[in-house]
């Protein structure tokens, strides 16, 4: 039982691999995402305050039924990061690099964009999610944040949907623009 459990998790994670790698190279091309050349490496995503709330929130909309599968969904974003792998084009931001930001940040809403400067990411950066799929791999819940100056960005989190070879956005959840 536990061999075949983990051959599972194994194919499980090569489909969601795929499926990762497909999904944003897309959102990059087809999105106003091009603009900036930077991405954040641990992606920015604070949706709900409890683990409970989040999983409730991912299973109401993308119909997911298999608690074990969207717990396996759940375990693969907080591993994630974001790879040369995904974009070779993009300049990555470390963790270490986006906590430096957000002190800088936090002193002067300004002197952050000196910040962007020294790292290449004039025109701000963007931070994307892990996709969090459903079970057949047609649905996609994915959150986009992008930060272009003090009083320039958005978040927003949105649900695409595989239709005829392509992910098409099919709603916004929740969007702020500033």
């Amino acid at each position: 039982m536990i061999i075949q459990s983990c051959k599972s998790d194994i194919n499980n994670e090569a489909l969601d691999k795929q499926k990762t790698i497909e999904i944003i190279s897309q959102l990059l091309l087809d999105e106003n995402l091009n603009r900036t050349n930077c991405i954040l490496e641990k992606p920015i995503w604070k949706l709900k305050e409890s683990p409970s709330d989040f999983e409730s929130y991912i299973k109401e909309n993308l119909n997911i039924k298999d608690t074990a599968f969207i717990n396996f969904q759940i375990k693969l974003t907080h591993k994630f990061v974001f790879t040369k792998e995904l974009n070779p084009d993009k300049e990555i931001i470390t963790k270490d690099d986006f906590n430096n930001f957000s002190k800088t940040f936090e002193m002067d809403n300004f002197k952050y964009l000196d910040w962007l400067k020294e790292h290449h990411c004039e025109y701000g950066f963007i931070s994307i999610s892990k996709p969090i799929f459903n079970e057949t791999y047609n649905l996609a819940i994915v959150h986009i944040e992008q930060i272009c100056g003090p009083l320039c960005g958005f978040k927003n989190t949105r649900i695409y949907e595989f239709k005829d070879l392509k992910w098409m956005k099919n709603t916004s959840l929740n969007q702020s623009i500033y």
